[in-house]
């Protein structure tokens, strides 16, 4: 095959590698000088499509250097095609890779912000109620230093129960980190589940009331660590009204189980 540019005494050669360019040179602007090498390729069937990957052969015969030359073409051409598939395949494996680690990071990222704010707000609230605590219990030393002095009556029942209510809630807060606002509402939703309308905590010694209140307590304490992964989106908002529901249930079967307990005895 004798190439444009040339020497035209130069040696036909059987088959070569040519560019696309060359092909397309070859197969359009072919003049006299290389009006074999058109007769040839017209004769042979498969050379266009050869031409048109880049390969053109000169002549009918079939020799050992047209069948090396063959073998060399087409291991190329199937490796092209092969790296060409694993090039496709390596990179949207690295492509999906690429988006599950971003999607990974914005994740990381989003909880990360939503944890150190929800930190935040509970050590505002803990050190709220920690100084509410204080002022109480320095209010009430003052008040038991002024009895002790002779300057006051003794508490009364309601003010020892105010008192104990005040503690109870400050515990609550200081567990959950919430304001005193919330924890009230919670316990009174709890405590009214629990006795229902037949107000069975009047029912209970006084013993087995103070045992009823910390479950009530647990119950609450419980409920505000769901109220937290909901906040921080670990849990649905269905998940922890189902979970309040369970709460409200157990304080519920707790009362009924100790009246149980008193009917046997």
């Amino acid at each position: 095959m004798r190439l444009p540019g040339t020497d035209e005494g130069a040696p036909v050669q059987v088959s070569r590698f040519v560019s696309r360019e060359q092909c397309h040179y070859l197969f359009h602007f072919h003049s006299g000088t290389l009006s074999d090498m058109a007769s040839a390729s017209d004769s042979w069937r498969l050379g266009a499509l050869f031409q048109s990957l880049g390969m053109v052969k000169s002549g009918d015969d079939v020799s050992a250097e047209d069948l090396i030359h063959w073998m060399v073409f087409t291991a190329c051409l199937i490796q092209r095609i092969l790296l060409i598939r694993w090039h496709n395949e390596l990179r949207r494996h690295f492509e999906r890779r690429k988006e599950h680690l971003d999607f990974r990071a914005e994740w990381y990222a989003e909880k990360l912000a939503a944890s150190r704010q929800m930190q935040i707000s509970i050590w505002d609230t803990k050190r709220q109620v920690l100084l509410s605590k204080l002022s109480r219990l320095t209010h009430h030393l003052n008040n038991l230093r002024s009895i002790w002095d002779g300057q006051r009556a003794a508490f009364t029942e309601e003010e020892e129960e105010a008192n104990h209510s005040a503690a109870r809630v400050e515990h609550i807060c200081l567990q959950g980190g919430v304001q005193e606002q919330l924890v009230r509402s919670l316990l009174e939703e709890f405590t009214s589940a629990s006795q229902g309308e037949e107000r069975l905590l009047d029912n209970l010694t006084p013993q087995q009331r103070l045992h009823a209140q910390a479950w009530v307590d647990k119950c609450v304490v419980d409920y505000l660590y769901r109220r937290y992964l909901r906040k921080l989106k670990m849990i649905t908002v269905a998940d922890e009204a189902a979970a309040k529901q369970r709460l409200l249930q157990e304080c519920r079967n707790m009362v009924l189980s100790m009246l149980k307990d008193m009917d046997r005895t």
